[in-house]
């Protein structure tokens, strides 16, 4: 099959996006109920998918005048954030995009969340193994940097969702350097070991307590945490030095009535209509009815009321299911290259062929200057390249 065929046959799987979900919810993948949007500000976590602002669970924030902090609550000045990365968001009251279709908002705050960093001890096509925990690599997966001919020179930071029933990372995005990193990182679920003797044990890993800031709460088996690490082993065996509970970071003191969007593990099962995602209570009420357990991910949507997430819709997420990625690209083109009918925009090299849609007044390439502003709809082909199947101009 040729790469144009598999490109079109990609395209045609969107429009019938919406019949395949709706099919799925008729056999348990998911329960709908209806969405409400408004209160005073909003909140988001997931991944990136689109950039030019930042699009995460299809809602553009404006981060130009965000803060950024990196996973262990480090200040960022680097203002790239790429595809793929998970991030958690505090942002303003949300109104329509008439450009996009989407909702928008201005971000305050922005905090990367990886998953696993550190030095990549094997790895294959498909999977990874760092810090002890395997690493899923599917073809949407965003690679940056990464070479299965360096191993043991190479060092990953891995964006995604955990599933710390079975140790594993479905993995997002994938940041690879040669370079050590300044910490090493792991989250798990604290399983048995001797928490007295200032060692703890996550997914069968032991890793020393003993130098390490421990949360408010004590540590007990069965707690969801993030570990910070000292970036070399001592003595065979990991060093924390610093850890926290798994829970939302950027709530703010003013979280009444936000409309919120939500994707990640399920950590906690508090009762029939209760859960815990990565640590934020869920108020289900009587939207979802189905069996739920701790690992399962999701994405959840409602309003979040002095902390607590009253859901309006719940989708239960399929980790086998490599779902089509539809990424937007809102910005100034940077870079053009005819010859390998390429554009630059956003960071990102996209690709254009005889299935792009160039939207009026746009009619093919030759169209386009750089500096000119587009908004650029793409799907990743086969190799993982990204393909443009729309070009428009951005009013």
């Amino acid at each position: 099959m040729t790469a144009t065929n598999t490109f079109t046959k990609r395209i045609a799987a969107i429009s019938t996006l919406t019949l395949v979900m709706a099919m799925l919810s008729s056999c348990g993948e998911q329960t709908l109920a209806k969405v409400t949007t408004g209160g005073t500000g909003s909140y988001g976590s997931g991944p990136v998918n689109g950039l030019g602002s930042i699009i995460v669970n299809d809602i553009r924030f404006d981060d130009s005048s965000a803060s950024l902090v990196d996973t262990d609550d480090t200040a960022l000045s680097n203002r790239q954030i790429g595809l793929g990365t998970v991030v958690e968001v505090e942002g303003g009251a949300l109104s329509n995009d008439a450009q996009t279709g989407l909702q928008k908002a201005t971000a305050k705050r922005i905090k990367k969340r990886a998953e696993v960093q550190g030095p990549i001890s094997s790895y294959l096509n498909t999977t990874m193994q760092i810090n002890g925990v395997q690493v899923n690599i599917k073809p949407s997966t965003v690679l940056v940097g990464c070479s299965t001919s360096a191993i043991g020179q190479q060092y990953a930071t891995v964006y995604g969702f955990s599933n710390n029933s079975t140790n594993q990372v479905l993995a997002t995005r994938i940041e690879c350097q040669s370079n050590n990193f300044r910490v090493w990182l792991r989250k798990g679920i604290i399983g048995i070991g001797s928490i007295g003797n200032q060692v703890i044990n996550l997914g069968g890993v032991s890793i020393d307590i003993s130098s390490s800031n421990l949360p408010i709460a004590p540590l007990v088996v069965g707690m969801p945490v993030t570990v910070i690490m000292a970036p070399v082993l001592n003595n065979g065996m990991y060093s924390a030095t610093r850890i926290f509970a798994i829970r939302p970071s950027l709530l703010g003191s003013n979280n009444d009535d936000r409309y919120s969007e939500v994707e990640g593990e399920i950590t906690a099962i508090h009762g029939a209509q209760s859960i815990a995602v990565d640590g934020l209570t869920i108020n289900l009420g009587n939207i979802f009815t189905s069996p739920l357990s701790a690992g399962m991910r999701v994405r959840v949507k409602g309003n979040l009321v002095n902390g607590v997430l009253f859901a309006t819709r719940l989708d239960i997420k399929n980790d086998t299911d490599d779902s089509i990625p539809d990424y937007r690209f809102i910005g100034p083109i940077t870079a053009i290259n005819m010859a390998q009918s390429t554009i630059t925009i956003k960071g990102e090299t996209v690709a254009y062929n005889n299935a792009t849609d160039f939207r009026a007044p746009l009619s093919n390439a030759s169209s386009l200057v750089v500096d000119m502003l587009l908004e650029v709809r793409a799907l990743t082909d086969s190799q993982g390249k990204l393909v443009a199947y729309r070009i428009e101009l951005e009013d």
